[in-house]
């Protein structure tokens, strides 16, 4: 965010969302979803990390000093006193960061689509644990901006092989792990 308007843009974040502040090396896990801003996000960490100083204070003083120094930090992201970028990262592709200048392309948010790790379909209830089955999911690079993700065929030759499921079974479901990637607004 560089102006008040990007603090007003409107924050949906699923359950399965990570959001991040980067250059603070700050991150939000995955929990109750919820319909907000850019500042209420930030409004939000500031005061679940105030909460419990009083007593974080008294018994690990080192501890309380750190979060203090990253409470200073995130107060001077909401104040705009410095460049900071909020990133969404939601396998299940139910989180949003508003666009500004719809239906043109935002030039302060990018969005980048991936393939959902085995990790990401473990999580969200879509594919059994490794005691199960083992990762048959190759590691990918991103797809390029613009364009949609790329599969792996062995991918789902294997995935066929070990469930015995037909070839167009898997490839539907291959299709289906495709998923939107992190947003990122800065």
């Amino acid at each position: 965010p560089r102006v008040p308007a990007d603090l007003a843009r409107c924050v949906v974040r699923g359950e399965h969302a990570t959001l991040r502040v980067p250059e603070l090396d700050f991150e939000i896990p995955p929990g109750v979803g919820a319909i907000t801003t850019v500042e209420g996000v930030l409004t939000r960490a500031i005061a679940d990390l105030k909460q419990d100083q009083p007593v974080r204070r008294a018994l690990d003083l080192e501890t309380a000093e750190r979060i203090d120094a990253c409470l200073h930090e995130l107060q001077a992201c909401l104040a705009l006193g410095r460049h900071w970028t909020l990133e969404v990262r939601d396998p299940s592709g139910n989180s949003f960061i508003q666009n500004l200048e719809a239906p043109r392309p935002d030039p302060h948010c990018t969005v980048l689509h991936y393939r959902r790790t085995h990790a990401d379909d473990v999580s969200l209830g879509m594919a059994p644990g490794d005691d199960i089955c083992p990762d048959p999911t190759p590691e990918l690079p991103p797809a390029p901006r613009g364009q949609a993700p790329r599969s792996d065929p062995s991918s789902c030759k294997s995935s066929a092989e070990e469930w015995g499921a037909r070839e167009d079974q898997c490839s539907a479901h291959t299709e289906g792990t495709l998923g939107p990637g992190p947003l990122a607004c800065n």
